[in-house]
């Protein structure tokens, strides 16, 4: 899964791809799940998400984000 942001032959992990997803999901509103040190710095390298200073606890998914999910599957 490469995006195009940045370094366009990074991928991210499986890991990383699930928790994107679930984000992403309006069904979960404030019980998405609690995400890892390693998965939120891959997403927020990526500029998928965003966090709340300098707590992982509140995450939003970011415009870049949206489109990597909306991007069929290569």
């Amino acid at each position: 899964m490469t995006h195009e942001t940045g370094n366009p032959t990074r991928t991210l992990s499986h890991s990383a791809r699930w928790a994107l997803d679930h984000i992403a999901d309006k069904r979960y509103g404030s019980d998405t799940p609690a995400l890892s040190w390693s998965v939120t710095q891959e997403l927020t390298d990526a500029g998928f998400i965003t966090t709340s200073g300098r707590s992982r606890s509140t995450v939003s998914i970011t415009q870049a984000g949206h489109t990597f999910l909306r991007r069929p599957a290569g």
